[in-house]
């Protein structure tokens, strides 16, 4: 520091060197400074609001303002050093709406009366606890004695009527009819002694129901004459305060406070239903009113209705609401009495397929048979599944279930280890059919929709008037992993919610992937209930909690039960007519699309109401196609239709009411609407021969006309058919009753995108269980060894699908061989994970069109037979082995496919992280380019073994291990090849790091967009160079570039620092005081006994 001959020198060089603490200092001493200063202004308008606000004001007409009647109630005990006796002017005054506390007793014979006028007096002393009506909480003499009689006399000077409440009928009477011959006003008095707990208030309401009450004065309480721990009060002094001090307040509150529901005419925040109430209000100078708080789990969202406080002499505040824009109807808020009846439910047969259950169980009381099916040689439950579920349908006490008089049939066809097999289902599955059952539950599942004799059955039951209900899954949210037989249109299939009306994150999604890779899959689940968190029996008694489709499937099975027990007409209820009337009266949650809550969540009354009047009819599900809802009819709404795209299909489950079997008459009949531009859409059909059991398929096929290809705008139709079914009644032979449907379509069209934006999926030559064993794309996901998730865009690829669209490019499915599309619409043809064979002629048409200037876009997955032949599985069910059909992907269908090019992928298994464009990324269980054009870009990374692994349980890293390959087609306007080895990485099922679709994106920049491909460098890949405004946010990371700060910062500042330096170090001193004056508690001695068990916790089974 230079030497200086001014103090203000030195303290400007002193000030610049220690400028950040002293600013950090002045920020607290301001800070202080600001508190200070708003507490004490609002300190100052409180003090003018209470105090001198009141004696401005002119006198209040409490009869005008609040109503004609008042109610005065008493203290009961005080207690004094063990004694109780009766304060007559000696009070511990707690005045909640003045806000004073005092803490010992004094003489309230000069100072009550000053009180109580002043708070009678002005609005301001008795509006601050409920602004609605007066409200004072006194612990003091009761309203014939002390300060409770003087309130009661200065309520009856302003000409209030009043009702005194004591437990003194002699006191009562003179108290009385003293007031009454004084001030001229009418008096009565109830008897009542709060220390009884809930006895008084059966009378004390009774006797007000007639009353308009506007003014409480809630004079009860009871105190000690010093503090004292509760543990040292006798359990009768306790519940005499709790009756006196909390409850009494409570419940008189309760009694005499008017409250009205305001319905607003949409969802909105709780600050803004409080601004429309406030601004409505204030139009006619109505200050009087609260809102009532609701602590609840819906409080945090938005809701359509509030709860408020407000006179009932306040009739204008109620019509001024009413003229709100935004407030529907106000309505007084109503007790509703409910009393929790059950419905016979006799004669409904309810079939469990499960686990099993205790033969003494004392949840239920109606359990018909039960069954064992495996080979274990017991009935009862040894996991607590099957108890669970049976509880949730059936259960008649504790956790307490739908239908607790249903017949109840207890089949159990899952051993101990969750092991069972197909015969057992069909032995079963007769038994039920024999034994007449209603309903059936089924909350298992797997992905094996190819189990003809299971399939089959349970189209037998269904025929058989059974009403199956089944668990969609558990393999949520990932998209295709619906399991069967609940992805059968003859089944009631249930997904899962919880209790905020969110799809639970296990529950699996649509959709149904039969009808793969030719055509497209149907909407399930059918709808969703609770299945998070739902309670139900326990195995040996009690109750618990657990969560999953197989919970929400019973719920629905319980409430299918009830229906059933209730409907008048039961000859009407069949699979098909209790389908209908649960989709049709199912809630649509908002937000969510149809693949994840089918129709919506389970209503149980408008069911009810659905069902009884029922008449025969066919149904289709979804009702109607609208390609413009969004996010409802996710994915169809989320890219336009336009012509020379791939068709549009949506796959509609018809539903027939009126028999098991039917037929569609005719064919269906398309029918556009022409001032809606219907005619600029083509629609195809193709449907169910027979529909067989009440229920069929109609795949409606949407494309757009030539005559819109340069046309933009909204296309509307609609479909009509018609069903038919044996008539019921044998005595008219050969007679049919018909029912008559209409499908409405609604499309947006716009003009056909240029060849670079456009995107083909080849979802031909994409395989998956159960047609054969596709072994799982990575090998580390050892829990689930089968590809069965259907390897499309809508499903386990979901997300690069969204990203893609998010980008700009228009995808399309190919369901059909190469042959069969015209490469020239297409920019780029994308294969991913490609497990089927190609034909010669396919190989040479795509070689023809990739010289053409179409794109190729390969992601591989591994394949080595010795890896194969390792990973191999018993199969309970079969009971054999099962050999993979092919690796990850088919390498030697893919390598004949690209040999034309000189490019081939190998048989090695190689994982690992690595770093691409400042992403990182992972190679799980991908395989190696093996060859590739010398004029070809490969990019290479240092990888382990897998394979090795696999097979000799070694680990060896290799390096250069060539991964991606980028290859311009040398022919003029050829198209460009771009082969990567793993596709796990665009995978929604096993992604592992990241979100890897930014190279998806950047690889399809390669292929469509016609720039020359720049130079690579080892380890460090560039894609291309960044266009002009392109974001290159997806390889530098930004940041924010540091800014000076302000030199200039005044005179302020070291005067708030050394604020700020005080406060902290008063803060401190604070502190140490306190630790010092704390005093050391001893810890106490432990007693160990000599011998000590471990406790294990008891374990749960989990579902």
């Amino acid at each position: 520091m230079a030497a200086v001959d001014r103090f203000s020198l030195l303290y400007r060089e002193i000030s610049r060197s220690c400028s950040f603490y002293m600013e950090a200092l002045a920020l607290v001493g301001a800070w202080y400074t600001v508190r200070k200063c708003v507490s004490l202004a609002f300190d100052a308008y409180s003090m003018l609001r209470l105090h001198v606000m009141p004696k401005l004001g002119c006198e209040v007409d409490l009869v005008k303002q609040y109503g004609q009647w008042a109610v005065v109630t008493e203290t009961i005990k005080l207690v004094w050093g063990g004694l109780q006796k009766v304060a007559a002017d000696n009070v511990v005054f707690n005045a909640v709406a003045l806000k004073s506390t005092y803490s010992a007793p004094h003489d309230l014979k000069k100072e009550n009366r000053a009180l109580i006028e002043r708070s009678v007096k002005g609005k301001a002393g008795v509006a601050l606890l409920s602004p609605s009506f007066i409200l004072l909480v006194f612990s003091l003499a009761g309203s014939t004695d002390g300060v409770g009689k003087a309130y009661a006399e200065e309520l009856a000077k302003r000409g209030v009527n009043l009702v005194l409440v004591s437990r003194s009928k002699e006191k009562l009477e003179a108290v009385s009819r003293s007031i009454s011959e004084t001030y001229k006003v009418q008096t009565d008095f109830i008897v009542a002694d709060f220390s009884k707990g809930r006895e008084p208030y059966p009378a004390i309401k009774e006797a007000l129901k007639d009353r308009e009450i506007g003014i409480l004065v809630n004079n009860v309480g009871m105190f000690t004459d010093y503090p004292d721990y509760f543990a040292n009060l006798s359990e009768d002094v306790l519940w005499d305060m709790i009756h006196i001090n909390i409850a009494s307040a409570n419940m008189m509150t309760h009694i005499v406070l008017p409250e009205y529901i305001v319905a607003f005419n949409g969802y909105f925040t709780a600050k803004a239903r409080s601004t429309f109430i406030s601004s409505a209000l204030k139009s006619s100078d109505i200050e009087n009113w609260r809102i009532v708080p609701r602590n609840n789990p819906a409080s945090d969202y938005p809701s359509d209705f509030e709860v408020i406080q407000i006179n009932e002499k306040q009739k204008d505040g109620v019509l001024t609401l009413e003229d709100h824009p935004n407030i529907k109807r106000v309505t007084p808020q109503r007790k509703v009495f409910r009393s929790l009846k059950y419905l016979e439910c006799a004669g409904v047969r309810v079939a469990v397929f499960d686990t099993g259950l205790s033969e003494k169980h004392p949840h239920f009381k109606n359990v018909k048979e039960r069954t064992n099916w495996t080979n274990e040689r017991t009935l009862d439950d040894g996991l607590g599944h099957g108890t669970f579920v049976a509880g949730v349908i059936a259960s008649m006490r504790e956790c307490q279930g739908f239908a607790p008089n249903a017949e109840l049939h207890i089949f159990r066809v899952f051993t101990n280890n969750q092991v069972s097999y197909t015969s057992w289902f069909l032995d079963a599955f007769n038994y039920a059919i024999l034994k007449k059952i209603d309903v059936l539950n089924l909350s298992i599942g797997g992905p094996d929709f190819m189990d003809h004799p299971f399939v089959d059955k349970v189209w037998e039951l269904t025929a058989n008037n059974v009403i199956m209900v089944s668990a969609i899954g558990n393999d949520g949210p990932l998209y295709g992993t619906l399991n069967n037989p609940a992805d059968q249109m003859d089944v009631i299939g249930v997904g899962g919610i919880d209790f905020e009306d969110n799809i639970a994150r296990f529950s699996s999604r649509g959709m149904t992937t039969w009808e793969l890779p030719g055509g497209y899959g149907r909407v399930k689940p059918d709808i969703v209930t609770y299945g998070s968190g739902v309670r139900g029996s326990g195995m040996k008694g009690g109750c618990r909690s657990l969560s999953g489709t197989s919970v929400a499937s019973p719920v629905v099975a319980g409430a299918v039960t009830l229906l059933v027990s209730t409907v008048q007409k039961r000859e009407m209820v069949n699979p098909a007519s209790m389908k209908q009337a649960l989709i049709a009266s199912a809630r649509r949650l908002p937000g969510v699309n149809m693949f994840e809550q089918g129709h919506g969540k389970l209503d149980l009354l408008r069911a009810y109401q659905i069902l009884n009047s029922y008449k025969p009819q066919a149904s289709l599900s979804p009702s109607y196609i609208d390609l413009t809802e969004c996010p409802y009819m996710w994915p169809y709404c989320s890219q336009p239709i336009y012509y020379g795209g791939m068709p549009t299909i949506v796959n509609v489950t018809i539903l027939n009411g009126m028999g098991v079997t039917g037929r569609i008459v005719d064919k269906p009949d398309w029918q556009p609407y022409l001032p809606q531009n219907g005619d600029n859409i083509e629609v195809a059909f193709s449907y169910s021969p027979v529909l067989w059991p009440w229920s069929g398929y109609l795949a409606i096929s949407i494309s757009v006309a030539k005559k819109a290809a340069s046309w933009e705008g909204i296309a509307q139709g609609h479909v009509m058919i018609t069903v038919s079914s044996p008539a019921e009644n044998e005595s008219k032979n050969g007679a049919e009753q018909t029912s008559t449907v209409k499908l409405p379509i609604k499309v947006k069209i716009i003009p056909t995108p240029p060849r670079s934006k456009r995107v083909l999926w080849d979802q031909y030559h994409n395989l998956r269980y159960p047609p054969g064993y596709f072994p799982r794309d990575n090998l580390r996901m050892k829990n689930d060894p089968l590809d069965w998730n259907g390897d499309h865009i809508h499903t386990n690829f979901r997300d690069m699908y969204q990203h893609l669209r998010s980008m700009g490019y228009f995808v399309e499915v190919l369901g059909s061989p190469f042959t069969c599309f015209d490469a020239s619409q297409y920019g780029t043809l994308l294969m991913v994970d490609s497990e089927e064979e190609y034909f010669p002629e396919e190989i040479t048409k795509l070689r023809r069109d990739v010289d053409n200037g179409l794109s190729l876009i390969v992601f591989s997955d591994w394949y080595n037979t010795s890896v194969m032949r390792k990973v191999k599985f018993y199969d309970e069910n079969t009971r054999q082995w099962w050999m993979p059909d092919t690796g990850g992907a088919n390498i030697p269908a893919l390598n004949d496919l690209l040999s034309v090019w000189n490019m081939a992928f190998s048989d090695g298994l190689y994982e690992g992280d690595f770093t691409m464009a400042s992403h990182e990324m992972n190679y799980a269980s991908g395989c190696s380019i093996a060859k590739f054009p010398e004029d070809g870009i490969v990019i290479a990374q240092t990888f382990k073994d897998q394979g090795l692994e696999v097979l000799k349980q070694e680990t060896a890293v290799i390096e250069n291990v060539p991964i991606l390959g980028l290859y311009q087609v040398p022919s003029e306007g050829g198209g460009r090849i771009v082969l990567y080895g793993d596709s796990n990485c665009l995978d929604d099922s096993h992604r592992q790091k990241g979100v890897n679709l930014w190279k998806h994106q950047k690889l399809l920049s390669i292929d469509l967009d016609k720039v020359a491909l720049p130079s690579f460098r080892q380890n460090r890949p560039q894609v291309r160079p960044l266009s002009p405004g392109e974001s290159g946010a997806w390889d530098i990371p930004g940041g924010i570039m540091p800014g000076r700060y302000n030199q200039d910062v005044g005179q302020t500042i070291p005067v708030f620092a050394f604020l700020g330096a005080m406060v902290v170090l008063a803060f401190f001193v604070v502190q140490i005081n306190k630790a010092k004056s704390r005093p050391k508690r001893r810890k106490p001695r432990v007693k160990r006994p000599q011998l000590m068990q471990q406790v294990h916790p008891p374990k749960t089974p989990s579902v």
